[in-house]
């Protein structure tokens, strides 16, 4: 790991940009400021300010929180269920109980029409749609990690890099047997559709 600079310049970090990531570099100029240099910073001032005490910042901590989306949890439910199971960790079982237990707690926001159709598409077979991705995803961890005694998962990536006044920080999703892998979920864009399951071979990008 590369020890990133204490200092970041501050016509960066007044702005809110400490560090770049994938998703920060990928997204769109408009969208680069209204979440990160406006949503954020507010966000989280706020939410310091409510530990703190203050009672007036909890309304701004409910006014700039950004809910998650069904898509975002279901990937992450399947991310940590998938490296439990290949890791030995928990059974197939438990993790997919475990995995919808949690999505079923996904209250959709009533404004965001998408995300309570697609939630209500995900959860419509009693589970057999993650519990069908999840079992597919070990199976590409598996492939991508094999000979991995245990495979590592979300360890920190800290770089520099020259001409770049901003350090870059990442995760990786799993690391093993000298393979860094990336996992990805992709679910139905619109409900009612045919579940489209990751193939194995998709389930699990991995690099030496």
């Amino acid at each position: 790991m590369v020890k990133v600079r204490t200092k970041v310049p501050a016509h960066y970090a007044t702005r809110g940009i400490r560090h770049w990531s994938n998703t920060k570099i990928r997204c769109p100029l408009p969208y680069l400021i209204a979440e990160y240099s406006y949503r954020q910073p507010k966000y989280y001032a706020a939410k310091r300010a409510s530990e703190a005490g203050d009672a007036e910042a909890d309304l701004l901590v409910a006014h700039y929180d950004k809910p998650k989306s069904i898509n975002m949890l279901a990937g992450t439910a399947v991310h940590e269920a998938a490296f439990e199971i290949a890791n030995g960790n928990t059974s197939q079982s438990e993790a997919v109980r475990h995995a919808i237990s949690t999505l079923h707690e996904h209250k959709p926001a009533k404004f965001n029409q998408r995300d309570v159709t697609i939630t209500d598409h995900l959860l419509s077979d009693d589970g057999e749609r993650v519990n069908a991705t999840i079992e597919q995803t070990v199976e590409g961890i598996r492939e991508a990690f094999a000979g991995a005694n245990n495979i590592d998962v979300e360890e920190k990536i800290e770089l520099e890099l020259p001409g770049i006044d901003v350090p870059i920080i990442g995760y990786t999703d799993g690391r093993g047997a000298g393979v860094i892998g990336e996992v990805k979920t992709r679910w139905d864009r619109v409900a009612g559709q045919r579940s489209r399951l990751p193939a194995r071979r998709q389930a699990c990008r991995g690099s030496a």
